[in-house]
């Protein structure tokens, strides 16, 4: 019936006296020839492995045509078919891997079918998959022609399959764009293929693939052709995520679909929320532009700045920029998270140092408290064992607070001095500042603390705010506590720094 068979019978070489059982010999059946009754195969030069398509002779009919070191096999009853022999499978799917075309066009004049699988270790794969995954275009072309089924996908049944899920069911079209293959990519769309068939458990479109791998070019050709944004994998995750967590711009500039700007990921994660966890400064101010929504909290409460506030990604430099850029951006620095934790308390606990300074700076409540009833300072007092980032940062909360505090009852407690000599207050005070000033200048700052506490003392604690010099000597002296406060705190963080 035109099969080609394994046939078991003698094996007669041309050229040599000897006789061998074909069952001795490693050799593959390449043509059947009916009329004459035999199967003619060749044997690698030197070599009795397995012969590859590429190595095969056309049949021929009588004996004249073959020559020294050619094979002929008469035999006397078949065995399997040429198409069930995986090693026959594994040649031809290798051969469009490969561009051999010659291969592929004998194959299928002899019986193996354009969809043919082979199982590579860990995954199910067709000729086309092959040639797509490998960047042959020629091959492709002649497989498409043949009608090879375009979205084909196949769950392999190997163990080594659950190490790669995401490669599992994968379609010709994914795996070129998992390889970055732009041309083959663009081949299979115009011929038919779906753009956005899943890949695996994980749900992978081709688009998301190549996003992941930072394949540009065919990110381009798939939005091109139309491939869905807004779809979702098994884990919530879009393109639009995938990318944003990418140190590079480009690839959000290409995904044009706003609609996806705002979804998010099954925890509640938005594109803008992985960016600034990402500390990806880049990717933050142009998913801003965009108009992404800095208020949306994901399932644990976090928003983008939380997020950013926590992240251990990035450099110290780039953790500063997000968080401040959100902030400008209208994001609340005092939203609770999970277990009530702010952006403060994360940055006090963390021994975050110029983040913390940064968050006061932008106007972040330094009394909220978390589940447990700890504020900031407490958090970095307790942590354990304590080191000197930690204190710093203890130091700097209390002289924030401490300045604060005396801002606000310099604006809440008022009181005119009327009968009450302003001048002397002046003098006194003004005297004890500018002694405590040169011990500032001098760098004695915890000295230059006492002396305008010392200060202070001697200042009234109510003052109108019609008793403008008296108020400005206030003003003034409490800014120097806080300036001693943040000195000191600087002064144990330098000495952290190694020697040189």
């Amino acid at each position: 019936n035109g099969d080609l068979v394994w046939v078991g019978a003698q094996l007669c070489i041309f050229g040599l006296e000897s006789r061998v059982d074909l069952n001795n010999v490693l050799c593959t059946a390449v043509a059947l020839d009916p009329a004459a009754g035999r199967v003619e195969v060749r044997l690698a030069t030197g070599d009795s492995a397995r012969v590859r398509p590429s190595n095969l002779r056309a049949p021929v009919r009588d004996e004249s045509s073959l020559q020294q070191g050619d094979v002929a096999v008469w035999f006397t009853d078949k065995g399997i078919r040429l198409s069930d022999d995986p090693e026959t499978r594994r040649q031809f799917v290798g051969a469009a891997y490969n561009g051999d075309i010659e291969s592929l066009r004998w194959g299928l004049q002899h019986g193996l079918d354009v969809n043919t699988t082979d199982e590579t270790g860990w995954m199910l794969v067709t000729p086309l998959m092959m040639a797509a995954s490998g960047g042959q275009p020629e091959a492709l072309d002649f497989l498409i022609e043949h009608d090879a089924d375009l979205d084909l996908r196949i769950e392999s049944r190997s163990s080594m399959a659950t190490l790669n899920p995401e490669m599992s069911k994968i379609t010709a079209l994914a795996m070129a764009a998992k390889e970055g293959n732009a041309r083959e990519v663009k081949t299979l769309i115009d011929a038919g293929a779906d753009a956005d068939l899943p890949a695996g458990n994980r749900l992978f479109t081709p688009l998301m693939m190549a996003v992941d791998q930072g394949h540009i070019e065919v990110v381009e050709v798939l939005v091109a052709a139309g491939a869905l944004q807004c779809t979702a994998d098994a884990f919530g995750n879009t393109a639009l995520m995938k990318a944003a967590l990418r140190q590079d711009t480009r690839m959000l500039t290409i995904l044009n679909d706003r609609t996806a700007t705002d979804l998010a990921n099954d925890q509640g994660f938005t594109a803008l929320a992985q960016a600034a966890a990402a500390c990806a400064v880049d990717n933050v101010a142009f998913l801003l532009s965009r108009g992404a929504n800095v208020h949306i909290q994901s399932n644990n409460g976090d928003t983008a700045l939380t997020m950013a506030a926590s992240s251990t990604k990035g450099s110290a430099e780039t953790q500063l920029a997000v968080v401040e850029m959100l902030a400008h951006a209208g994001a609340s620095l005092d939203i609770h998270c999970k277990h009530g934790s702010t952006a403060l308390m994360f940055a006090a606990e963390d021994g975050r140092v110029e983040l913390v300074k940064l968050l006061m700076r932008l106007g972040a409540t330094l009394e909220l408290r978390d589940e447990d009833g700890r504020t900031a300072l407490a958090r970095a007092q307790q942590v354990k064992p304590p080191n000197d980032k930690q204190q710093s940062i203890v130091l700097l909360i209390q002289a924030h607070a401490s300045a604060r505090a005396v801002s606000q009852a310099q604006s809440s407690q008022i009181n005119r001095l009327s009968e009450i000599d302003a001048s002397r207050f002046l003098e006194a005070g003004g005297a004890q500042k500018n002694l405590a000033n040169e011990l500032f200048r001098s760098g004695n700052f915890s000295n230059a603390l006492a002396g305008y506490h010392a200060c202070l003392a001697l200042l009234p604690v109510k003052v109108d705010i019609q008793d403008i010099p008296v108020q400005q000597l206030v003003c003034a002296v409490q800014g120097n506590v806080a300036a001693c406060h943040i000195k000191m705190a600087e002064d144990r963080e330098q000495n952290l720094q190694p020697a040189a």
